[in-house]
């Protein structure tokens, strides 16, 4: 009896032992684990593309800088132009910075000659691009003291072409248009009135403002063209703004606000614009 006393209590002690064993290893874990967490920031969402307020690109000695100005994307450096939106949605894609793998290894080994091969600035946020991995086919990005590999289609979206970066509609896209004061007319609630006539005036579809913000250029250029033609554009705030245009023999060219580029548009879609009773018989035919 007291034999088997003994045997019970030694397996009790055992038994004790290896709850205890297995209550430190489970605690250790738990430690670690919540160690981890604590040093890896929730990168849920990096910026809102609502919110940015400003950007630049950098590539050796190619640097675009642009500012959002209301509704639209002014580069402003090394020229003056309007930016793409198309460039944020690019850009848009760091928000899956969850996905992207962390690699521990030095920022100086990912740089080719100690120098980001491109670098992209959201407001406060810096991203440096770097070699491309070959063994993965994969670049390294250095971003808040962390290296990344991220896919290298992301860097080679970015041009060193400025051309890429401007956005090609005569007018900013989304411009608010509340009324367009040609030289002999009025357009406003979608009807265009004659200005030394107010018995004559065409209705007009809201297609045709529209087409103002989408019409897209067939050729940009920066050339020393004197306008003397214009056209004001006055927003839903009354802010005006002025459209210079001049025709050429093969259509118009544009030029809006103090911009340095000029939009080349063909005859017959310049025409739907200018004179939008060309738009009525087109739709009308």
């Amino acid at each position: 009896m007291v034999e088997k006393k003994k045997i019970l209590k030694e397996k009790l002690i055992i038994n004790l032992v290896f709850i205890i064993l297995i209550s430190i290893i489970f605690f250790a874990f738990y430690l670690n684990n919540n160690k981890q967490k604590e040093n890896e920031k929730p990168y849920k969402k990096l910026f809102d593309l609502s919110e940015i307020e400003e950007v630049s690109f950098s590539r050796d000695s190619f640097e675009i800088r642009a500012k959002k100005i209301n509704n639209s994307w002014a580069i402003n450096s090394p020229t003056n132009a309007r930016m793409s939106l198309n460039i944020l949605e690019k850009i848009n894609y760091l928000n899956n910075f969850n996905s992207f793998e962390k690699v521990n290894i030095n920022k100086n080994s990912i740089f080719l000659n100690s120098k980001a091969s491109f670098t992209l600035k959201i407001d406060g946020l810096v991203f440096e691009f770097g070699i491309i991995n070959s063994v993965v086919n994969k670049q390294y990005l250095f971003f808040d003291r962390q290296v990344y590999l991220v896919p290298t289609f992301f860097s080679n979206n970015f041009s060193d072409d400025i051309i890429s970066y401007i956005e090609k509609t005569i007018i900013p896209s989304k411009f608010e248009i509340n009324k367009i004061q040609f030289p002999n007319w009025t357009y406003y609630e979608n009807t265009l009135y004659n200005k030394l006539d107010n018995l004559e005036k065409y209705t007009l579809p809201s297609e045709w403002k529209k087409l103002w913000t989408s019409s897209l250029s067939s050729d940009l250029s920066i050339d020393p063209i004197e306008f003397k033609s214009f056209i004001i554009f006055v927003d839903l705030k009354d802010n005006e703004y002025k459209l210079f245009f001049k025709e050429t023999n093969n259509g118009f060219m544009f030029k809006f606000q103090e911009e340095t580029y000029i939009y080349k548009l063909g005859k017959e879609s310049s025409l739907r614009l200018l004179e939008p009773w060309t738009f009525l018989n087109a739709r009308a035919s």
